[in-house]
């Protein structure tokens, strides 16, 4: 496979990703996502995950009482 090829597969395959992320990202339009920084690791990590229920019940109870205009609200933990 020659430089050419493998640099127009290369960018293919990176349009394609975009794709994808946006069709996904798309598709949860109908949840509002909320998010918060927590200390869940180190010496913290007891007051974060204190926090992480509270925010949690949170979320049950706005969830419960018809979410935010009509939308569910949804939380993401990432790194």
């Amino acid at each position: 496979m020659s430089k050419k090829s493998k640099l127009y597969l290369g960018l293919v395959l990176i349009v394609g990703f975009c794709f994808v992320f946006n069709a996904a990202f798309t598709m949860a339009a109908d949840t509002v996502k909320v998010g918060i920084v927590l200390p869940l690791t180190g010496p913290q990590a007891k007051f974060g995950e204190i926090e992480k229920y509270s925010f949690d019940l949170a979320l049950e109870e706005i969830n419960g009482a018809g979410g935010i205009n009509g939308k569910k609200t949804g939380i993401g933990y990432g790194r």
